[in-house]
């Protein structure tokens, strides 16, 4: 490991050396100027919104969701879902795949043997449940919601794994929250 670490640094070292100012940089060809002024005068993506506190509509998935100050709506990374961001709070919110427990039991098992799910509390609905838990990974103790609901004819998966507890509350709050949009 060491042997590697030296390399790198003295390749990193022989590269910086190569161009100590940026009047000794290479001039781009002459293809590539015209390619750089144009990417220079396109408009970089537009910021996620940042919305107010309350009920706030989570993109096209036709449902809404309390919000705190300072969130923002955009996105999810993975899936077709959204990301909701803010002051201690980071969840995702996406249609229910064939994945996702219908029923609290079966998901209660399978966080419990998945994941040696500890401190498990979970709250049931008319149109679905949310369940929170802790578990201790490599990089300490992770906090967990995990939530299905069915609202209208829409099943919704709503989920975080946060760094605290504070985190988790949060979402918790916001996954209680959704509800049809008007």
């Amino acid at each position: 490991m060491k042997r590697f670490t030296v390399l790198l640094c003295a390749f990193a070292l022989v590269i910086s050396a190569g161009c100590d100012s940026p009047e000794e940089a290479p001039e781009p060809a002459e293809g590539q100027q015209e390619e750089m002024a144009q990417q220079e005068e396109e408009p970089e993506e537009e910021p996620e919104e940042e919305v107010a506190a309350g009920p706030m509509e989570l993109g096209d998935l036709g449902i809404i969701a309390e919000v705190p100050p300072g969130a923002e709506i955009g996105e999810a990374v993975v899936g077709d879902g959204v990301m909701v961001q803010g002051p201690e709070l980071l969840v995702t919110v996406q249609e229910a795949a064939d994945s996702h427990d219908a029923e609290l039991a079966d998901a209660i098992e399978r966080f419990e043997d998945m994941y040696s799910a500890e401190s498990v509390e979970s709250e049931e609905f008319d149109n679905g449940w949310l369940v929170t838990f802790v578990n201790t990974g490599g990089a300490g103790e992770n906090y967990w919601v995990q939530s299905y609901r069915t609202i209208g004819e829409t099943s919704y998966y709503c989920e975080t794994t946060a760094p605290s507890e504070a985190h988790q509350e949060n979402a918790a709050a916001l996954c209680r929250s959704l509800s049809a949009s008007s």
